[in-house]
């Protein structure tokens, strides 16, 4: 699917699901949530670093396919709660943007250089 395709696909469904039992960096769930879905996911690393059940997303038990089909239901007969849930998302993934990353990057780099210059005990 290319990307043109795969925005289409976000912009037309309002929750994204992602059940998983292990994750890294969890990057579609982010462009999900940019795109202002409510992401439902696996309570694992990755996913939990950006949702906060409740407020931006729903999170799940590893595993649980029960309250997976359930917070999906409950979302999919709530709208006001899904959209409140969507345009959290879409607020937290303008958080970690590449420019912002970029920046933390550099802070991060300059404190270490900063470190080197200090005399050691």
């Amino acid at each position: 699917m290319d990307r043109s395709s795969l925005m289409d696909m976000y912009d037309t469904h309002g929750i994204f699901l992602f059940p998983t039992l292990a994750e890294g960096a969890a990057k579609v769930v982010m462009e999900a949530m940019a795109r202002g879905m409510c992401v439902v996911s696996s309570d694992t690393s990755g996913p939990s670093d950006y949702i906060r059940d409740g407020t931006n997303g729903c999170l799940v038990p590893v595993g649980d396919v029960s309250a997976m089909a359930l917070s999906t239901i409950g979302l999919s007969t709530n709208a006001e709660m899904c959209s409140r849930l969507g345009n959290s998302a879409r607020a937290t993934a303008a958080e970690f943007s590449w420019a912002r990353c970029a920046r933390a990057m550099t802070e991060f780099y300059g404190h270490l250089d900063a470190l080197k210059e200090c005399p050691q005990a």
